[in-house]
This record gives structure tokens, C-alpha cells and sequence, in this order.
């Protein structure tokens, strides 16, 4: 036990090419700020007092939750006490490994078809979650033991884990949790991402929700980890870095994600990944071996 590493950091690309897979039991560890990845991410709880948001929503999460996050979804733990240890597994997926194994079956990504879009919580009990939690323990046992054909073996398990949730989404299955959209946090975050090119002040959001704006400010440093004007401009700038990744010219780019200006959206872009817009697409191609 004691304070997580590896998980915390809020690595935008994959560490490896395939897929890395992390256990963890913690009674304590640092705040872990809102963020996203360009790859894949499955938990699996195993204890805990927590809730995660991810994307729009807040998600109570319970024993045998296992949460899916895409890649380009914003999310972090919210945690409220480590008077039972925060225990789960953690696996990173690649964008090749993942298609790799849509090569295989193409039912394999049903979590992308627009009519399930957004699922993100699969809620298991009693002998799911039992094998559940006994295939990831399979899958993070070969992981470090590394014995021979262990690639062959993490792939076999994982494709059985997405198995049985893409299995869940394609029957609508009442195991499908939907994350909550009543908080005021999650109100706001639902009008963020409707209105990213407009006025986002926090005078305009509290007009809006008829609430002080040093409460709104309050709530999202306590409960998101950053202020409220971080997850703005890290929303504009994620909108703003799939536009370039399609191709849309960079002076446009800044219109469509609510900048001022081409340079504030360009020292804003430096100052969060490190390297100009004009960069991204190589960079971007390198990490994902395109």
C-alpha cells in the first residue's frame, strides 16, 4: 500500500506499443487531476469510496465496477476517504493493440456505435464479477511474469474481457450504468461541451445556473482538481487538436474551440503539450505508428 506512481501520471501516449497492465491498493495517494489519454483504459474496482467522473458525467462506483474509457475522454477519481483502501486493476490499451483485435472481430468495438455511445460503467455481481476480477488477476499475473507467449496470452484475456462487456452494450444490458447528470458540476460540464465556442466566463456560467461564481470556482478546484478556467481551455484544446488531426487549417482551428485569437490558442497549445500546433500531426503519427 501507500502512494501510487506509474498511475498517476497523466501520460498522453502509450508508455509501450501493446497494452501495460498495473495493480494497485492504496490508503493514500496524491490528487489525480483531471486528464485524458489517446489510448485505451479499463478499471477494474476491486474496493474503495469513490466516484469517477468521465467525460460530461459523475459515476457512484460500487465493488466489480469495471469502467471503459476511449481514448480523448477527459476523467479522474474523485475520492472520498481511504478509510477502506483504494484497490483495483488498471490496464492501457494501445489504439494499435485495440485494432488489432478489431481485426479479429469486427463485433469487437461495439462500444463505438452511436446508440451506446457514452456507456462507460459495466456493474458486475456476484459470478461475473467473481470471474471478472479472476481474469484480471490472470491477465496482471502474466503481465509481470513475462513467461513465454505472454503477448499471445494478455491479448486471448483481453479480448475476453471486451468480450463480455461489448456483449452487455449490444444487449442493452441493465449492467450498463449511465453516470449522473443532476450535480451542478455535471450540469456545467454538459454546457461546457454544447457551448465550447462561446462565452465561458464563469460571470456567464453563473448567470446561467443562477449560482455565485466563487462557488462554481470552489466546487470545481474540489472536486475536478483543476479550476474551472483550466477545464476550459483543456477542453478548447483537445476539441482544438482533433480539428488539426483532420486537417482543419490552424488559424480556423482556434475560431471553432472559443479563442480569442490565433495566439492565445497557440501559447495555450505549447504551454499543454509542449510543441506548436504545427507539430501535432507528426508527433501525433510517430506515438500511434501510423
Amino acid at each position: 500500500m501507500g502512494k501510487a506512481s506509474v498511475e498517476q501520471k497523466t501520460y498522453m501516449y502509450m508508455p509501450k506499443k501493446d497494452y501495460v497492465v498495473y495493480y494497485y491498493k492504496d490508503d493514500d495517494i496524491d490528487e489525480i487531476p483531471l486528464h485524458y489519454h489517446e489510448f485505451y483504459e479499463i478499471l477494474f474496482i476491486i474496493d474503495g469510496n469513490l466516484d469517477y467522473i468521465i467525460g460530461d458525467d459523475i459515476y457512484h462506483l460500487e465493488k466489480g465496477d469495471l469502467l471503459f474509457i476511449p481514448p480523448g475522454v477527459f476523467h479522474n477519481p474523485i475520492i472520498h476517504n481511504f478509510d477502506i483502501p483504494y484497490e483495483r486493476y488498471v490496464v492501457w490499451i494501445s489504439v494499435f493493440a485495440m485494432n488489432k483485435i478489431f481485426e479479429l472481430d469486427e463485433d469487437a468495438d461495439m462500444f463505438k456505435d452511436e446508440s451506446v455511445n457514452k456507456l462507460f460503467l459495466f456493474r458486475t455481481e456476484g459470478y461475473t464479477r467473481i470471474a471478472l476480477e479472476g481474469k484480471f488477476r490472470e491477465l496482471f499475473n502474466s503481465y509481470e511474469e513475462k513467461k513465454f507467449c505472454y503477448k499471445s496470452e494478455g491479448y486471448s484475456i483481453i479480448t475476453q474481457i471486451l468480450t463480455l462487456y461489448n456483449r452487455e452494450l449490444y444487449n442493452r444490458s441493465q449492467n450498463i450504468i449511465n453516470g449522473t447528470t443532476d450535480t451542478l458540476i455535471s450540469s456545467i460540464l454538459h454546457y461546457i461541451n454544447a457551448n465550447i465556442a462561446q462565452d465561458l466566463s464563469l460571470d456567464k456560467i453563473s448567470s446561467v445556473f443562477f449560482t455565485n461564481k466563487y462557488t462554481i470556482s470552489h466546487k470545481f478546484k474540489d472536486i475536478m482538481k483543476i479550476s474551472y478556467y483550466q477545464y476550459v481551455i483543456q477542453k478548447r484544446l483537445s476539441i482544438g487538436k482533433q480539428y488539426l488531426l483532420e486537417g482543419m487549417p490552424a488559424n480556423t482551428v482556434y475560431k471553432v474551440c472559443g479563442f480569442s485569437d490565433y495566439a492565445c490558442f497557440y501559447r495555450a497549445f505549447k504551454k499543454e503539450y509542449g510543441f506548436p500546433p504545427s507539430k501535432l500531426k507528426k508527433i501525433h503519427n510517430e506515438y500511434m505508428n501510423i
